[in-house]
Formats: structure tokens, C-alpha cells, sequence
């Protein structure tokens, strides 16, 4: 596992996703295991399905138990690490789709129109993530599509720059079915931000002016 040096910086072909980034739990070293199981909150199993059916293998548990840090104040991850730096560099004839293993709630939406991946893709993810740190959440509600994203994102923050119009990769990110050509051109116009993300974070989530 390989971490960087916060000090220097980062290679000009490197690219960053969430799964390098660690959030390390504070006091884990010292903490007993009833401590441990408190950060995880209530454990609930669920019954394994196979897929398409099928015989079950006996080497297959029947039951697995859930858990998660709901009991975890996330305010208090105050020590992060970059991690895995061999799945984060990008080559130049190498597809972005792949390479960059973003999910696709963090996706930079200049990469749905033809531009390269870059720093500016970065620091939006690491936004997104941020949002979702305080609140849980992801700042913009998963959608099936890319095209629903963009969606989204207009709805929170304004029409997409003039500049991308014509350039989205229809033959790369389209869904069939999910938005017909001319609504999606409406994104570039007179379509104003419904909501706001401001308001959100003060309302439903109480972040102090430095936080937000």
C-alpha cells in the first residue's frame, strides 16, 4: 500500500478516485471490541440469493450480517491517507471509463463532454465527497443514467457552460430512452436551478458557516 507525501505534488497524469482516500478511525488502536461494534451500529443479517437461481454450493454461507458506522461521529475523522497509487495513473491511449474508476455519483461532468481528465475533475470529487462526509449524502441523487445527472446537477447549480453544447459523447454515455435530445439541449438554456445546495446544508443538516 503506497501513500504520497502531502508535501509534494502529485504527477501531472495521476488521477484520483474515492477508493484512494483512507479516513482512519480515531482511537481504532486502542479500542476494545465492544467499542468497535458501537461505531458499527445495529447488525442485521440477510439470506444469500444466487443469482439466476441455481444449486448452492456448500461452501456458501446462507446468512451474512450487515453493518455500518452509523454510530460513528464522521466529524471526528480528522487523519486521512492517500492509498493504491497503481490504479491511479492515467495513460494517454488508455479508455477513461476504465482507468479512472469513478463512481457515478462523483463522475465530473466535463468528461461526459469530451474533455480530458484533469485536476478540476479531482477537486469535484473531492467536493462531492466532502459533501457526503457532513451530510451522508451525495450532493446530486443518483440517477440511471449520465444524462440524469446532468439533470440533477443543472437543477442545483445552473444551465451547463455554452462552451459544452454539441460536445456530449452520446455514443460513450447515453441510455437509451431516458431523455430525448431536446430536453437534454435545454439543460444549455433558459432552465434555472430549482433548488439550491445552501440551503440544504443549513436546513437539514445544521453546518456552521465554515463548514459549509
Amino acid at each position: 500500500m503506497n501513500q504520497v507525501n502531502a508535501q509534494r505534488p502529485l504527477p501531472a497524469n495521476i488521477h484520483l478516485s474515492p477508493s484512494h482516500g483512507l479516513l482512519k478511525i480515531p482511537y481504532c488502536d486502542s479500542a476494545n471490541e465492544l467499542v468497535i461494534r458501537n461505531y458499527l451500529g445495529p447488525v442485521a443479517s440477510e439470506n444469500i440469493k444466487l443469482a439466476g437461481g441455481g444449486q448452492r454450493s456448500k461452501h456458501i454461507p446462507r446468512t451474512v450480517q450487515l453493518a455500518t458506522f452509523c454510530n460513528l461521529n464522521l466529524r471526528l475523522l480528522g487523519d486521512a491517507a492517500l492509498v493504491g497509487f497503481g490504479k491511479a495513473f492515467v495513460e494517454p491511449t488508455s479508455s477513461l471509463i476504465v482507468t479512472l474508476h469513478c463512481p457515478f455519483d462523483l463522475f465530473p461532468p466535463e468528461l461526459l463532454f469530451g474533455y480530458p481528465a484533469s485536476r478540476k475533475g479531482d477537486i469535484w470529487q473531492l467536493a462531492c465527497l466532502l459533501f457526503k462526509v457532513h451530510t451522508g449524502i451525495y450532493p446530486f441523487p443518483t440517477a440511471p443514467s449520465y444524462e440524469l445527472l446532468i439533470w440533477w446537477i443543472v437543477r442545483y447549480t445552473g444551465p451547463v457552460p455554452g462552451h459544452w453544447r454539441g460536445r456530449y459523447r452520446w455514443d460513450r454515455f447515453s441510455s437509451p430512452g431516458t431523455m430525448p435530445d431536446g430536453e437534454f439541449e435545454g439543460r444549455f438554456n433558459s432552465f434555472q436551478p430549482t433548488q439550491s445546495l445552501k440551503p440544504v446544508l443549513v436546513r437539514e443538516y445544521h453546518l456552521s458557516c465554515a463548514e459549509r
